[in-house]
């Protein structure tokens, strides 16, 4: 903990989730957010945060003042959201919006990126507003970076092409299956539904391989955070743990007296919130303290969105994840996870492939032979290196924290088990296929 009081200000770190089935499964996470908006406003405060535009091809900031309007900012935005609100149907910046409400003494929760939060306070300083922070609480989101606006545009035009129909609600965090895997789920008014896996989408792919350029440099991490509260998935919390839900669990981490404020003021019976282990969360938020680094072949991607190629043009034609066309080509192959999926599925991946060594996470069987004749060692043995990596995990959430972990380490090649044996079913059958 010594360590990570001069890397961080955390004061107290929590985990919670709304007690309300509908509430929870209606939130990104454990719904924190939405709680405390819900108290803010019916305290007769006013809360900002951001919502999609009415076609849903692009996200702004709402100001909400009323308890129903609340549940149009649940929900993940993974595009970049405009810094404006809407008023009497032109736009005003959102900055100039809450210096106006704290100015008339109006208690304000904010809700956005860290990005969002210091410029805002950057501004109501520039402004000389008195006393302003006793009046105004802000929550941040863990943020991974997002994704240009042309991505959201482009891939609800798509959907709303495939359908016939126009989209009427829009989620990227769609709880389907629980808390994880997530996914897309678009609603239609000719009453039809586009479901899809998250990370399998071209939607997926540009938030993974294409975040704006900026969000690669980000400096507002670790110490150099100015939130109240910082939110986000509670990544790492297992079934064995008191804290965990599968319909999903926040992980708050509280830097400020208005943010234990905001902790002290839940309902224990609406909303079930206990302390965690701050540095266990921290280990399994390394965006909490760092960008990811930027995609070597960002610029290359970029011209391709932005051409004639498009975003689904740009992704078919990249050899990203399931389209795996050349990219392991003259690459050591390694599998990740020597789990039950490995022993499971293991034989199937050597029947089609040369395996180098497999990476897990428990250092107990590092270098040590597994069944199959093949080494395993530690993730930290291919950082760097020049290899084609195949995940052998079947969990979803656990899934997720891999990719992240391999983007983490500049490695953009890479599947899962289950998609690698199916694309290798696929070429035997056409080599075996009569011309």
């Amino acid at each position: 903990m010594t360590l990570l009081k001069t890397k961080t200000n955390i004061i107290r770190t929590y985990a919670g989730y709304y007690r309300e089935d509908q509430a929870l499964k209606s939130s990104s996470s454990g719904g924190v957010a939405t709680y405390i908006a819900k108290v803010i406003v019916g305290d007769g405060g006013v809360v900002y945060g951001a919502t999609y535009a009415d076609d849903f091809y692009s996200a702004h900031y709402l100001r909400v003042s009323n308890i129903k309007d609340i549940d149009r900012l649940k929900g993940s935005k993974y595009c970049f959201v405009r810094k404006v609100i809407l008023k009497n149907g032109q736009e005003k910046s959102v900055y100039e919006a809450v210096a106006e409400d704290v100015t008339e003494g109006r208690k304000i929760l904010f809700i956005g990126l860290s990005c969002d939060i210091a410029a805002l306070l950057h501004y109501l300083e520039s402004k000389s507003i008195p006393e302003f922070r006793e009046m105004i609480f802000t929550i941040e989101l863990l943020c991974m970076g997002v994704t240009e606006e042309i991505v959201q545009r482009e891939y609800v035009r798509y959907i709303e092409s495939l359908h016939k129909s126009k989209v009427k609600s829009f989620t990227v965090r769609s709880k389907r299956d629980g808390w994880n895997p997530i996914y897309i789920n678009a609603k239609f008014e000719n009453e039809e539904e586009h479901v899809m896996p998250f990370y399998e989408s071209t939607y997926g792919l540009a938030f993974m391989f294409y975040k704006r350029r900026a969000c690669y440099k980000c400096e507002l991490k670790g110490k150099h955070r100015y939130a109240d509260l910082t939110i986000g998935d509670y990544r790492g919390c297992e079934e064995w743990m008191p804290e965990f839900n599968r319909d999903g669990v926040s992980i708050i981490f509280v830097q400020t007296e208005n943010g234990q404020k905001m902790i002290d003021g839940i309902d224990f019976k609406i909303f079930k919130i206990m302390e965690t282990d701050t540095e266990y969360a921290c280990r399994h938020s390394p965006r909490y303290f760092s960008a990811l680094p930027e995609n070597p072949e960002w610029e290359e991607i970029n011209r391709s969105i932005n051409s004639v190629s498009g975003l689904f043009g740009t992704f078919r034609k990249r050899n990203y994840l399931f389209e795996y066309g050349e990219s392991f080509v003259g690459k050591d192959i390694v599998l990740w996870g020597a789990g039950d999926c490995f022993h499971k599925l293991g034989h199937y991946v050597m029947e089609f492939t040369d395996v180098s060594f497999v990476v897990d996470e428990n250092p107990d069987i590092w270098s040590q032979y597994t069944e199959y004749g093949i080494k395993c060692m530690s993730p930290e043995h291919i950082r760097g290196k020049d290899v084609f990596v195949i995940i052998m995990i079947e969990a979803g959430n656990f899934v997720c924290q891999v990719i992240n972990r391999l983007i983490n380490m500049n490695i953009y090649s890479f599947a899962h088990v289950r998609d690698w044996i199916e694309f290798n079913e696929r070429i035997k059958s056409n080599h075996t296929r009569e011309p």
